[in-house]
């Protein structure tokens, strides 16, 4: 579907969050459409409105919405805007989620020229799995 007709892609993909806007499967799939189809304003718009939804998401359906927001902010070199989403992140105990935030917030710090603090933002996980085989 996302190939032949990307735009009915995207809709059906919208259409799913009346019913499941807490399921991260169905946000990772529609930012990963978002950006595979350069949809930057979409993306922060969509983004917005999930984070201020009532009642609020899940707390791993939000750090997703947020992590997708923030890309896009650094993507524009919009850091002070991406640093005001990641600064409200905290664990959510969604492996996958909680690695983006730390690697969004390491490559804020990288943008400022604040290396030490993007080793350290890296680091706060622990090893990245398979860690091992990069020795």
């Amino acid at each position: 579907l996302q190939y032949s007709s990307p735009e009915q892609a995207r809709r059906t993909l919208e259409d799913g969050l009346e019913r499941s806007a807490g399921d991260p499967d169905l946000l990772r799939a529609l930012f990963a459409l978002l950006r595979q189809q350069q949809a930057a304003s979409r993306a922060l718009a969509l983004s917005a409105e999930l984070l201020d939804r009532q009642p609020a998401l899940p707390p791993a359906a939000r750090q997703l919405a947020a992590n997708a927001r923030a890309a896009v902010l650094l993507e524009q070199g919009r850091w002070p805007e991406a640093a005001a989403v990641l600064a409200g992140l905290a664990p959510t105990g969604d492996a996958a989620e909680d690695r983006r935030t730390r690697i969004l917030r390491a490559d804020l710090h990288r943008l400022e020229g604040r290396f030490a603090e993007a080793r350290a933002a890296l680091a706060e996980g622990g090893p990245a799995p398979h860690a091992d085989l990069l020795r």
